[in-house]
């Protein structure tokens, strides 16, 4: 019989926390001037950050937490708050994580549309 401790299981998602965040910082740095300027190593942090708190509103997968962290990265690290409606809908559990991933992709495709003559950038049709 295998038997697998919890510190293994704590390193291999440790392991899998740190290559989602390259992954992140990866896509950051393709799609975003501001992002491909910054040092090299100066990203984690915030990103980390960013993932946590979409995990705190349920946002788990891959794909749900990119979507905050880019939300996060063009409106600000604190739009959750700062925004009524983000805060009411990131808190609103009768919406599926889902649902709420992909309210925050028209949601911010919907503001710069009315704060900017141009489209947003494409990055946000993830």
């Amino acid at each position: 019989m295998l038997t697998i401790f919890q510190t293994q299981i704590n390193l291999l998602e440790n392991r899998a926390e740190a290559m989602f965040c390259l992954k992140v910082d990866a896509f950051l740095r393709r799609n975003l001037i501001d992002a491909r300027s910054a040092a090299p190593g100066t990203l984690e942090q915030p990103i980390m950050a960013q993932i946590q708190k979409a995990r705190a509103y349920g946002l788990v997968t891959e794909r749900q937490a990119l979507t905050y962290v880019v939300t996060a990265w063009l409106l600000g690290e604190r739009f959750d708050t700062a925004f009524p409606a983000a805060a009411v809908v990131l808190n609103d559990r009768d919406m599926t994580a889902e649902e709420r991933r992909q309210w925050l992709v028209d949601w911010t495709v919907e503001l710069f549309a009315r704060l900017t003559p141009h489209p947003p950038c494409p990055i946000l049709a993830l």
